[in-house]
């Protein structure tokens, strides 16, 4: 219901009328909330926040971590929140111009991996090899067959993929020498991998 109120931009009294609508043709005891409120507090309970960083108006920066106290564009002095009116002087939060949100996919990824029939489905890459020529999954594609080979190449190397965050613990076994065929590697821990790939890149 929420990813339909999103993509058509469905307005909040709109959508608690039609929840509205559901819930009364159902029976009486059902769990089915009431208005957007309550539905957005039953989605919030599952721990899939959104970040919201403000950005420049001209797409030129992230008011982010280090900059994240700023006020305007180091380059073309653009600010960053919408002058107040004299009837929205008394808001104590200032409104940006722009702004992105950020999902973190950690979170995500273990969500899917808590059950047990989407985890089967997130290792379809390791253990559904096609044996036909059709395309079935990412992983058959020349694309995917280059990853696994460089990312064997780079184990190689340097003795490990990234050396992950929390300690020596190594997440990637299997042959040390790079394969042309399927990928050799077997993730033990596909969220530390992913905490890594953040850390590297700044995103935590």
């Amino acid at each position: 219901m929420l990813s339909i109120k999103i993509e058509y931009n469905i307005p909040h009294d709109c959508f608690n009328d039609f929840i509205g609508l559901i819930k009364e043709t159902n029976p009486t005891d059902n769990l089915i909330p009431s208005d957007l409120y309550r539905t957005k507090k039953l989605v919030s309970k599952l721990g899939l926040t959104a970040t919201k960083i403000d950005c420049c108006i001209n797409g030129c920066m992230l008011y982010y971590k280090d900059d994240a106290a700023e006020l305007f564009f180091r380059t073309c002095n653009a600010p960053r929140f919408k002058p107040n009116s004299r009837k929205q002087r008394h808001l104590k939060k200032d409104v940006s111009y722009s702004r992105l949100f950020y999902l973190p996919i950690i979170p995500r990824l273990q969500q899917l991996y808590a059950s047990k029939s989407s985890a089967d489905h997130m290792r379809w890459h390791k253990y559904k090899i096609a044996k036909n020529v059709v395309l079935s999954h990412p992983s058959d594609a020349e694309a995917w067959k280059h990853f696994c080979y460089y990312l064997n190449i780079y184990r190689k190397n340097l003795g490990g993929f990234l050396s992950i965050a929390q300690g020596s613990e190594q997440i990637l076994r299997g042959e040390k020498r790079p394969v042309s065929g399927t990928c050799s590697w077997t993730l033990e821990s596909p969220v530390s991998i992913l905490i890594g790939l953040e850390r590297a890149f700044g995103l935590i």
